[in-house]
């Protein structure tokens, strides 16, 4: 009682890996642009977002560990769940 537990994927995911999925999903190609980590780095801290690097340039990490230990298995993993959100859509 009164226990938090952290749901998350085995496998930590970008946001560009994220993104591909969803639109290879629409059967669309990943059509992504990788301009110099710096460039966007710069930019973000330039607009006063420099906390936003590092959401979107590394992929989040959650520990699962006392939810696993608590028996749970995810239904599916992160890559499938995300087509089918996209799939259905459409």
């Amino acid at each position: 009682a009164n226990e938090t537990y952290i749901v998350s994927d085995p496998t930590a995911l970008s946001l560009a890996e994220m993104i591909a999925i969803l639109r290879r999903a629409r059967s669309r190609g990943p059509k992504m642009i990788r301009p110099p980590k710096s460039w966007v780095r710069g930019t973000l801290k330039l607009v006063g977002m420099a906390d936003a690097w590092d959401r979107i340039a590394y992929p989040s990490i959650a520990d699962n560990a006392k939810l696993r230990e608590a028996g749970w298995i995810p239904a599916t993993d992160a890559p499938h769940a995300l087509a089918k959100l996209a799939q259905r859509a459409r």
